[in-house]
């Protein structure tokens, strides 16, 4: 649909950008300071102190949980003798980095944490056994578990067989949000221009006349090769992506694609793994965590192209160096490299400023082409949970410009991934028919909900029936409709709860319940004594030259590396470290 934009004058965009920008700034700094309780203790109450990893998803959910939680609870005592009636949760919304240390002999008992790795925690004693939240009857919801919205790779993962007595797998921790890398876009924008690829278009022809200028609808069956779904005309293939990506920034002189410069190696990496997982599927993904299984795609570059191995090779943790040589890792290189040699196709010198914050990328995404004079920005790199980052932005916008640039009103979505080829399409469609999902998801942010060893004995069971209560069905639905995103756990979310959420939020919550979800977790040795190398934005590491690389965009925009060098330095990395860690 057009929208006509309001012109405003210069100087009042001036401030508005100050003032969003200074936001910007406060926000960046919190990271790694110290947290703070959102409330004065109330002494006629009894405290459970909750630790919250204030990111993207932020603090609001908890709030509500916090409100709800107290009120059901408000006249009961939990301390016999002190005459305190009811429950207080003290939260503390913080970046500030944790620690097993931290965690023992901090004031914070319950967690809820991002980037910490399981098993290590439960090594260093750091983590409390909370099966009786996870295994038992939730009180909250007859009938129902938590156990049971874990999928079998989560309950392998997290439940430990062999250790209680009762001979339940033991938990000391459950998975908390989940989130990846990709591509959002302005779906305004691509009305208004008409970024959208024509069914049965000549690819011969034209740039221009690939896509659907005039506004025929006649759109071309998107990256599930699915005719009539929600991405058709968006590019389905790599060399689409590319085409676009043209078409946007030569022939309309917007800018096509942006993203962080300050984390570009992360973002960059995060967007490589997320490539990888959706070439690879979930079956072949996984094998990167637990090797065990066949691999069916790996090769080796010959004559300059990836020529896939004859023959199958199952793996195994003594040679799980070889998942490194996946035609998925190859294809993905390539199209990083080439977003990142490619000046035209991304936001310019920006895109590697260090002091280019993704806050900068999402403020300047947002207000791009408002005025009428800023250059629109079509699409940017970031994770599923920008919005929610962004909401200061958001509601900054809609105070100046008025309600239509609220998020709940900007028209902006989450972009399905390209295939690397036609054939990845076709594989596509076929699964969709057969009623399997056609994309896959990988997490990236190894989230933890867990209970700190030092808890005081008597209020353990507190803990763990909060826990119980905040993995309700009606918990998790309002952590959705509250971030417009998705927690780590199965649940079903309707079309009621669907119209609550914004046009991203529904388009993420949509794509999320169509694709397999790829969580990094094994009970593989390997995998559980090497965790932290399993990071999804460091693993692809590569030997170049006798030189070890850590991060591939860095590589090809630093060192001009190629894609087909980096790839083939990979298997040297990890063939000649593997020994070292297995």
């Amino acid at each position: 649909m057009n929208r006509t934009f309001k012109k405003i004058a210069a100087a009042v965009l001036s401030a508005l950008l100050g003032v969003l920008a200074a936001l910007s700034a406060v926000a960046c700094s919190g990271t790694g300071g110290g947290g703070s309780y959102t409330e004065a203790i109330d002494k006629n109450r009894t405290q459970l102190y909750v630790y919250n990893y204030d990111g993207g998803f932020g603090s609001e959910w908890l709030n509500k949980i916090k409100q709800r939680y107290e009120a059901l609870h408000a006249d009961e005592e939990y301390e016999p003798g002190t005459g305190k009636r009811g429950i207080q949760i003290m939260v503390n919304n913080t970046k500030n980095a944790v620690t097993s240390e931290t965690i023992k002999s901090g004031q914070d008992e319950v967690y809820f944490i991002e980037n910490m790795y399981y098993y290590s925690l439960r090594y260093d004693g750091a983590i409390k056994d909370i099966t009786d939240a996870v295994s038992a009857e939730n009180k909250y919801e007859p009938g129902k578990t938590i156990e049971e919205k874990l999928t079998d790779e989560q309950q392998a993962f997290y439940g430990i067989e062999g250790v209680r007595a009762d001979g339940k797998a033991q938990y000391l921790g459950i998975p908390h949000y989940f989130g990846s890398y990709g591509l959002v876009y302005n779906k305004t924008l691509f009305d208004e221009k008409g970024y959208y690829f024509l069914n049965d278009y000549d690819e011969d022809a034209p740039l221009e006349d690939k896509f659907d200028f005039y506004g025929t609808g006649q759109r071309s069956p998107g990256p599930d090769g699915t005719p009539g779904t929600d991405d058709d005309g968006l590019p389905a293939t790599y060399q689409e992506f590319y085409w676009l990506l043209e078409y946007i920034a030569r022939v309309n002189l917007q800018t096509a694609l942006s993203w962080t410069g300050q984390y570009y190696t992360q973002y960059l990496g995060f967007l490589l793994n997320a490539l990888v997982a959706d070439y690879e599927g979930l079956a072949q993904m996984m094998l990167n965590y637990t090797f065990k299984g066949v691999a069916t795609d790996l090769g080796t570059i010959v004559g300059g192209e990836f020529t896939e191995d004859l023959a199958d090779l199952p793996i195994e943790e003594s040679n799980g160096w070889e998942l490194k040589r996946q035609a998925g890792v190859y294809y993905a290189l390539d199209l990083i490299e080439t977003l990142v040699d490619t000046p035209k196709y991304h936001n310019g010198t920006n895109a590697f400023a260090d002091a280019y914050s993704h806050l900068n990328n999402q403020q300047d995404f947002l207000m791009s082409g408002v005025d009428g004079i800023t250059t629109p920005v079509a699409m940017i790199l970031d994770g599923m949970w920008w919005q929610s980052e962004a909401s200061q932005v958001f509601s900054s916008m809609a105070d100046h410009y008025g309600d239509e640039y609220s998020m709940e009103n900007r028209d902006l979505r989450w972009m399905p991934l390209p295939k690397a080829n036609k054939e990845k399409v076709a594989e596509a469609a076929e699964k969709i028919k057969k009623g399997e999902n056609g994309h896959t998801i990988a997490d990236s942010l190894y989230s933890l909900c867990c209970v700190s060893s030092g808890i005081e004995d008597w209020k353990l069971p507190i803990a763990i029936d909060f826990i119980q209560f905040c993995n309700t069905d009606e918990s998790l639905i309002e952590f959705t409709t509250t971030t417009n995103a998705m927690k780590a756990l199965t649940y079903k979310v309707d079309d009621t709860v669907l119209q609550q959420l914004s046009p991203y939020g529904r388009s993420l919550v949509e794509y999320i319940q169509s694709a397999d979800i790829v969580y990094p977790y094994s009970q593989a040795e390997l995998y559980i004594n090497n965790s932290s190398m399993f990071r999804a934005d460091e693993y692809y590491r590569a030997t170049v030259s006798g030189v070890n690389k850590t991060y591939p965009a860095q590589a090809f925009h630093v060192d001009g590396i190629s894609a087909e060098d980096y790839f083939t330095g990979l298997a040297t990395y990890y063939k000649n470290t593997w020994n070292t860690i297995v």
